[in-house]
């Protein structure tokens, strides 16, 4: 262990610097085995006060890409943030880009309308 005797922060309990993944059996439940994690950690926290109480809760795994920052422990955003911002600009301009559409056909149909007058 020459990795702990080094970080010797590595053995507390709430040392929260890297990521512990899990693999749940088809028929889990989530939210049992949260609640299942939470009271083995509760065990080893007794001794903290209410203001610092450590709750940990699991996120599937193909979330975390896009759902990766948290408050009080549910997803606030992450990435899902520039989906959002481009869907909104990738909206405006297509909105552009139909509006520019019928002005250019708009314009057709007068200079064709003046073109067959003419003949």
């Amino acid at each position: 262990m020459p990795g702990l005797q080094k970080n010797p922060f590595k053995q507390q309990w709430w040392h929260f610097g890297t990521y512990s993944y899990i693999q749940l059996r088809s028929d889990a439940d989530p939210l049992k085995v949260a609640a299942k994690i939470n009271g083995f950690l509760n065990t080893y926290l007794e001794g903290m006060n209410a203001e610092n109480k450590i709750e940990l809760d699991i996120q599937p795994f193909g979330e975390q890409y896009l759902h990766s920052e948290f408050e009080s422990g549910k997803p606030s955003g992450g990435r899902i943030e520039y989906i959002r911002i481009f869907s909104v600009v990738g909206t405006f301009i297509l909105l552009i880009a139909c509006i520019n559409f019928m002005n250019l056909a708009t314009a057709r149909s007068v200079k064709r309308c003046k073109e067959s007058r003419n003949s």
